[in-house]
């Protein structure tokens, strides 16, 4: 990463919260370090901890680390970007939403619940919406359907009117999960996009340093044109509005290309549990091919741990093991004189004991990552940050409507290029059998695809976002001292309006940290493609006239050598 002391005074930060700085960065995650380097992390951590995972002892809720509390009233941009986001550590910031339009617009007034009649009056008459079911183990963790907004509303009235609704707690989820009732969670809904006219929010300025949406906002300049048709014009970018009631949940993931996200809630209140990047491959299987679990298991944990403390007290302080005063319940001698609901409860208890078996088989490393999750118990009003890398679960605890950005800019450019350099070797030993029959060129065009299929963006598309980035930190930002007149240079020549400066304070310029993070990706990236297409001798294509070579290398090397080269030319 860049130097800290070069952009920001360090002199006014506690002096002990660049202490652990390594803990909080990706560098244990599959996805980053690829599947070699994580499989040998998990031997070892197999081997440390073989009596510990032997025998994991439950913990019970409110266990965890807590995740640090910040109210906006007292809490500045510079502390932020110093304290949190620099160091890739996550922070709730309270009171975050109290003069937003959504706050006055969708909070029932008189029971403080979400008024779904407003949102649907705002939306469009035929806005089509992501849903996903929920209820179920590996609820909400693969495809999502689309349904009308209308329908969904309709759902929601009928599920309120069961009782289900506004008072319930995701604590009561377990009894619908029982009658296998649906859980409907509304999802990844672009409303900026579809709803141009009514502006929910401004971006607080702690987030406002977004390359991500910055990028596609470039790409489509008439998302905001209220005559536009195109909806898919509109709708591309990553800002989401999120529609769940309680016990609706996120399975355990990593956010998009590593980006970090924020989530504010207007209404309702969420349940983070959430694993430092350090951490990651503790959440991962042992003996495949790198799945991740859909939960921490810190259901069953809690449970088993009131089990074991009410067993305790029932047997005078004698905790035994819970299971052994059910034995098996396939025994009908052991069933003689019970009731149905007793059965039940038993079968229930059995199913989950089985669950936890396989989870625990599965994912052996789980006991460690529950003794490591940050929990963060979200109320109405405020925003959670959460950082580039951390692996995360949220369940919604009451009915809950959160608005969310996923973003990226100069403090985690570095995990999303290494994610994308990764996506690219993995890309490429997965067709490594056409390589032979294939022309390097197209050889890596194929490769680029497959990279775009599963991370979102290729290379080419990476190097034009960090292009509008440079363009876009001329026209937004002043730079200081020797760099103002080479920016104003640039600026006369693209013919570019000169606009307010946006800095952190005196001792920071957020534009010179854009400059000399992009500036790095892109020599790492020119390095890349050197030894993608160098061969012997130092030469591109050998086989291939100079002439020829030109036209073999891939259009985006052509623009990772112009964009450096400006960028050189702006740091000089």
């Amino acid at each position: 990463m860049v130097a800290l002391n070069d952009y920001f005074p360090l002199q006014k930060c506690d002096s002990h919260c660049f202490d652990d700085v390594s803990r909080f960065r990706p560098q244990s995650d599959p996805l980053i370090c690829g599947r070699v380097e994580a499989r040998r992390l998990q031997k070892y951590e197999l081997e440390i901890n073989a009596n510990t995972l032997s025998s994991p002892s439950p913990s019970p809720r409110g266990s965890y680390f807590q995740i640090e509390r910040r109210h906006v009233d007292s809490f500045s941009y510079e502390e932020f970007w110093t304290q949190y986001l620099l160091l890739n550590k996550p922070v709730l910031i309270e009171g975050i939403t109290k003069d937003w339009q959504a706050a006055k617009e969708w909070v029932d007034p008189e029971t403080w619940g979400l008024n779904i009649d407003a949102l649907e009056r705002i939306a469009p008459v035929d806005a089509v919406v992501r849903v996903t079911e929920t209820n179920g183990e590996l609820a909400s963790y693969g495809d999502c359907s689309t349904m009308p907004l209308r329908e969904y509303t309709a759902w929601w009235r009928t599920h309120k009117a069961k009782g289900e609704s506004l008072c319930s707690s995701a604590s009561e989820s377990s009894s619908r999960s029982q009658r296998n009732d649906k859980l409907l969670y509304l999802k990844d809904w672009h409303f900026i996009g579809e709803c141009p006219h009514f502006k929910p929010y401004d971006t607080p300025i702690y987030f406002s340093s977004d390359w991500l949406n910055s990028y596609y906002d470039s790409l489509f300049q008439n998302r905001y044109d209220t005559s536009t048709t195109n909806a898919d014009v509109a709708c591309i970018d990553y800002r989401f509005l999120y529609v769940g009631p309680a016990g609706t949940k996120t399975p355990v993931h990593t956010d998009v290309l590593h980006s970090h996200s924020w989530s504010a809630n207007v209404v309702g209140r969420k349940r983070w549990l959430m694993l430092a990047p350090a951490d990651a491959h503790l959440v991962y299987d042992t003996a495949t091919t790198l799945e991740i679990a859909s939960s921490f298991g810190e259901s069953e944990d809690e449970e088993e741990y009131e089990q074991e403390k009410e067993n305790g007290r029932r047997e005078g302080g004698n905790n035994k093991d819970i299971w052994s005063t059910t034995g098996n319940i396939g025994k009908k001698e052991s069933l003689e004189g019970k009731s149905n609901s007793l059965l039940v409860a038993l079968e229930v208890q059995e199913k989950k004991k089985k669950s936890r078996d396989e989870r625990r088989k599965t994912f052996p490393l789980l006991p460690l990552a529950r003794k490591k999750l940050y929990e963060c118990i979200q109320p109405a009003g405020s925003a959670l940050f959460v950082p580039s890398g951390w692996h995360h679960s949220v369940v919604n605890e009451e009915d809950t409507l959160s608005l969310n950005h996923n973003w990226i800019n100069a403090s985690n450019a570095e995990y999303t290029w290494a994610l994308l350099k990764q996506q690219r070797a993995d890309a490429a030993e997965g067709i490594d059998d056409l390589k032979s029959s294939c022309e390097p060129l197209e050889f890596e065009s194929l490769v680029q695809r497959n990279v775009k299929a599963n991370a979102g963006l290729d290379w080419d598309e990476w190097v034009r976002l960090l292009e509008t980035i440079v363009t876009s930190t001329l026209v937004d930002e002043k730079m200081n001292g020797e760099l103002v007149e080479e920016v104003q240079v640039i600026k006369d020549n693209d013919n570019i309006q000169i606009h307010t400066p946006i800095q952190i304070s005196e001792q920071l310029s957020i534009a010179k940290l854009n400059f000399v993070v992009i500036r790095k990706i892109l020599k790492e990236m020119f390095e890349e493609y050197e030894k993608i297409f160098m061969k012997g001798g130092g030469k591109l294509f050998p086989s291939f006239s100079e002439t020829e070579t030109l036209f073999k290398l891939p259009t985006t090397f052509a623009s990772v050598m112009g964009l450096l080269n400006r960028v050189d030319a702006i740091l000089k």
